[in-house]
């Protein structure tokens, strides 16, 4: 059984797009389960005031360098603990990949959360996934 569960992704304080969401449902639902949750993030850009924390979900800023999707995550090792699962959300970026690399040499288990990044209809090309009018039936 997991007791601790600490999430990765730099912009969870910083938008309301659909990897920040799902983070913050799942980061409820780990809580709702009884399991203790951390949730870890670049503190550089604004903080999206529109952001409810859920309650008893603590979240702590780790230091970054570099900037936009070149962001990484400096000293993430600090912040783990080895009874702690890390969840990586987003998919295999930068960010990500550096953040993995210090879970497996500190021996910290990890998974990835892509959110569909790697589904085929959402890499297809745009024109050829788009929903229009003529596809709908009633």
């Amino acid at each position: 059984m997991i007791d601790k569960v600490s999430m990765y992704y730099p912009r969870a304080l910083h938008g309301d797009g659909g990897v920040t969401n799902s983070l913050w449902m799942w980061a409820e639902s780990f809580r709702q389960a009884g399991v203790d949750v951390d949730v870890l993030y670049d503190p550089r850009p604004p903080i999206y005031a529109g952001r409810p924390v859920p309650p008893q979900v603590c979240v702590r800023p780790v230091t970054h360098y570099g900037q936009g999707r070149l962001a990484m995550p400096l000293n993430l090792a600090r912040e783990l603990d080895p009874s702690t699962l890390l969840i990586l959300h987003s998919g295999y970026v930068v960010f990500n990949v550096v953040a993995a690399e210090v879970a497996t040499r500190s021996g910290i288990p990890y998974t990835v959360m892509p959110h569909g990044a790697y589904d085929p209809h959402v890499r297809a090309d745009r024109k050829s996934t788009r929903l229009n009018s003529s596809h709908i039936t009633i």
